[in-house]
């Protein structure tokens, strides 16, 4: 998969809106309500970083785009994942 076919999985799958990028980003921003991730590149795999207000951004890494939402779904419902 590439970086842009991955950030629109995992928006897809978050119910999330895709902002433009170049078709030779680096990273791509997924928009949820009240929080934004931004997906790249990582080893083989991806990295996900998640910003929410008045916290510290987090970022999980995955090889795969289900692991990725794992890892986001269970940060956001206030169960963590690791």
């Amino acid at each position: 998969m590439t970086l842009h076919e991955v950030a629109a999985e995992l928006a897809r799958r978050m119910n999330c809106t895709v902002e433009p990028a170049q078709g030779d980003a680096q990273s791509v921003t997924v928009r949820g309500k009240g929080y934004h991730f931004v997906v790249a590149g990582f080893f083989g795999g991806w990295q996900a970083t998640l910003y929410l207000p008045d916290q510290d951004p987090v970022t999980f890494y995955g090889e795969a785009v289900e692991a990725l939402e794992i890892r986001l779904k269970g940060r956001l419902s206030g169960r963590p994942v690791d």
